[in-house]
């Protein structure tokens, strides 16, 4: 079989893909990552709180990279003649703020309920705009918006539940993505043999 890119490996050998996949991705590989995915996805639903505080120091390490790109790209900028002064500006500030939640953790964890309730806060007011301006949808933009702005003050209001519900997503994703890996790397050992 062959298509508009070319001839289809997998057609004419099911199995050769199956084991180009084994080599880049073995079925032990596989394993060991789902097996510590779902491992760290029951650590993030048993304890909430320390599953937050190491994403904020993941936050904070994030923020602090993004500020060198930043201060570097500006350095860049400032040799092809351009003004970094703004590239300077907001990477100063990003490895600011990245320092502040490397060493305060507890600021990267009110950076993200913060960041939350701005999102939902402005999402809401966004689709109720929507549902004033447009009569197709009206209802359910205008239950989206009501619902996103309950959620932010909610999530100001008591900054805990979105500690929680951080933790929570986070520790249902790891276990879904580890069984996930655990299948196809079950699925693999069964198909190479």
């Amino acid at each position: 079989m062959s298509s508009s890119f070319g001839t289809n490996p997998l057609a004419s050998n099911p199995l050769g893909g199956a084991r180009r996949l084994n080599r880049a991705y073995s079925s032990g590989h596989l394993l060991v990552l789902g097996g510590i995915d779902v491992v760290a996805g029951l650590i993030a639903l048993a304890w909430p709180g320390v599953t937050v505080l190491v994403l904020a120091l993941i936050f904070g390490l994030m923020l602090l990279m993004a500020g060198l790109v930043a201060i570097g790209i500006g350095s860049v900028v400032r040799r092809a003649g351009g003004s970094p002064a703004a590239t300077w500006v907001v990477g100063g500030v990003a490895v600011l703020a990245g320092l502040i939640c490397i060493f305060h953790p507890g600021a990267g964890v009110w950076a993200i309920v913060l960041g939350c309730s701005l999102w939902f806060l402005l999402t809401g007011v966004g689709d109720l705009l929507v549902a004033a301006a447009s009569p197709a949808h009206r209802v359910w933009f205008g239950i989206l918006g009501v619902v996103s702005i309950v959620a932010a003050v909610v999530l100001l209001v008591h900054p805990g539940v979105a500690i929680v519900t951080v933790a929570l997503v986070a520790g249902i994703a790891f276990l879904v993505r580890g069984a996930g890996e655990l299948a196809l790397g079950w699925r693999l050992r069964s198909i190479t043999r």
